[in-house]
């Protein structure tokens, strides 16, 4: 299975970091699971909700697309699965290209 290169939107104290990351994860059609203390967020490609990370199940869990980790207070990182669809391959690599734009991407 492919490994995707991970996204990573800084923050400069104010959130802007995770507002950008959800901003472009949107902007591709991903829905994102809400924010949790210490937890990362669930990501699936379309308009679907999604439970806390503490709510879903293991095989919730298995099945998101991806996950968004860190808030707030730092950095976002996003990783999008090695077994993702391949619609949430190409929607991911918009992520990228606006994470690159802000000078964020991890091999």
């Amino acid at each position: 299975m492919p490994v995707h290169p991970t996204a990573v939107f800084a923050d400069s104290g104010d959130g802007a970091g995770v507002r950008a990351a959800e901003s472009a994860l949107q902007a591709a059609g991903f829905s994102i699971g809400p924010m949790q203390a210490r937890e990362s967020r669930c990501l699936l490609l379309g308009d679907v909700k999604i439970a806390k990370w503490r709510n879903l199940t293991a095989a919730e869990r298995i099945a998101c697309h991806g996950q968004m980790w860190g808030g707030r207070g730092g950095s976002v990182t996003i990783m999008l699965h090695a077994d993702a669809p391949s619609a949430a391959v190409a929607a991911f690599y918009k992520v990228l290209a606006a994470a690159d734009g802000r000078r964020g991407i991890a091999a």
